[in-house]
């Protein structure tokens, strides 16, 4: 009878790890869910650069547009 419970009591606690393992890794792949925003690699610069009338260079701030994902 002691066999018995000795082995009953050894499934429960194999079972008890395995079910801890499983939420565990769940829980985990739940965590990182994908994001909506695409990740950026690269996109459109642009600079405008003058020289007015009395030879004065002028250049304004780069401006950046797009997104490559």
């Amino acid at each position: 009878m002691s066999q018995l419970l000795a082995q009953a009591t050894l499934i429960t606690r194999i079972a008890i790890a395995m079910t801890t393992l499983i939420l565990a890794f769940g829980a985990a792949g739940a965590t990182s869910a994908p994001s909506n925003k695409p990740e950026c690699t690269g996109g459109a610069s642009s600079v405008t650069a003058l020289v007015d009338a009395n030879g004065t260079f002028h250049q304004s701030k780069p401006v950046t547009t797009g997104c490559i994902p």
